[in-house]
């Protein structure tokens, strides 16, 4: 009995993190804002450039526009996709917003975060062949989004204290 209880502590514990983008048939979400209640909009700011510091292997090609304080633009990706995020301050909450995504090598095709017939049946269900795009998609925006909320959370104690 005890192990059932743990068991489903653990599984509530994990369950509760922050938020996630998702591709609807209303399309991708806009944007999600963050609480972190006893960080300043400046402290907020300063940790997410040391994010693109510690995240990027060049900083200052990822780092498209720096709007002192206030918020920053990153232009980011790999060979198989691009995406551009801006990411606004205010004291106590961070505004993460996708611009946009695209995918492909020498062609680049834009994925919308609009809504789009080309992703959903008349149902508002995922057509069966653009599933793996649209979890792809969401996969893309989470992987950047879920580590740096962490590290926000975190506040860069993993760096300072050795």
């Amino acid at each position: 009995m005890k192990k059932i209880v743990y068991l489903l502590l653990l599984i509530c514990s994990t369950s509760v993190s922050a938020q996630k983008f998702e591709f609807t048939v209303d399309g991708f979400t806009d944007y999600i804002v963050e609480e972190f209640p006893s960080k300043s909009q400046l402290e907020l700011y300063n940790l997410s450039k040391m994010w693109v510091m510690d995240t990027y292997k060049n900083p200052d090609e990822v780092l498209k526009a720096d709007f002192e304080g206030e918020r920053i633009r990153i232009f980011g990706g790999d060979y198989s996709y691009t995406y551009q995020i801006e990411i606004a301050f205010k004291d106590g909450r961070v505004k993460f917003d996708p611009i946009s995504l695209e995918k492909g090598s020498s062609l680049r095709i834009p994925i919308p975060f609009d809504k789009s017939n080309l992703f959903f049946n008349k149902k508002g269900k995922a057509k069966y062949m653009m599933q793996p795009a649209k979890k792809e998609a969401e996969e893309i925006i989470n992987d950047v989004f879920l580590p740096y909320v962490e590290y926000l959370k975190k506040g860069n104690k993993d760096k300072n204290d050795w």
